[in-house]
């Protein structure tokens, strides 16, 4: 936003009387985090260029750590709405044990199953390398790494029409993008509706 010589004379006072009312606007440290945080996830603006490298890492850090809450509080969610269902008894064919001719057959899968296990069980059976779930954390930040790598949008690309492309590639970094950008950037649609009623709803009229 800072005026440069390349700009026309009316481009330079626009940036410069914009700059001027956001710097009274946006003062405290909790407008400028979220404001951070909203364009960090604006896959146009995301490279932050307004902000110094350090502070660059702290809103990238920020917002890995949103996400995981936010996906902490999904998996709570989902914990509590599990609805336990009892275990359901044994027909009475399961508990009779079968007679006759089917009894062999059942023997004999037994057999083969435990003759695989002999042969096999060592290399297929291994538990060692099996790979543990990450964490939330982890996701948030592998994600973050993945979008800040990611090619930026232009500026006459629809965000949002980003995230709903890229979901499935950032789940998390996408729920938490819905909850920022969905915020309106002006005031001006809200204060027309108190005007309006203000026009119409008069002490004259009631």
């Amino acid at each position: 936003m800072t005026a440069t010589t390349r700009d026309s004379h009316m481009i330079q006072e626009i940036k410069n009387a914009v700059t001027k009312d956001l710097m009274k606007r946006y003062s405290s440290e909790a407008e400028k985090k979220m404001l951070f945080t909203a364009s960090a996830l604006d896959p146009r603006f995301k490279g932050l260029p307004f902000l110094t490298e350090e502070e660059r890492l702290d809103v990238y850090k920020g917002v890995t750590e949103a996400a995981t809450s936010l996906e902490n509080d999904c998996m709570q969610n989902c914990c509590r709405n599990v609805v336990e269902v009892p275990e359901e008894r044994g027909t009475l064919d399961e508990e009779t044990p079968m007679e006759g001719p089917s009894a062999p057959k059942k023997k004999a899968g037994i057999a083969h199953s435990s003759l695989l296990v002999s042969l096999l069980g060592q290399s297929f059976s291994d538990t060692g390398g099996t790979v543990e779930p990450k964490t939330p954390y982890a996701r948030a930040e592998e994600e973050m790494d993945k979008y800040c790598k990611a090619p930026s949008l232009p500026l006459t690309e629809d965000p949002l029409n980003w995230w709903q492309v890229h979901r499935v590639t950032f789940p998390l970094l996408s729920r938490l993008a819905k909850r920022y950008l969905c915020i309106p950037g002006t005031s001006v649609s809200a204060e027309r509706v108190f005007s309006t009623a203000g026009d119409v709803v008069t002490a004259k009229r009631s």
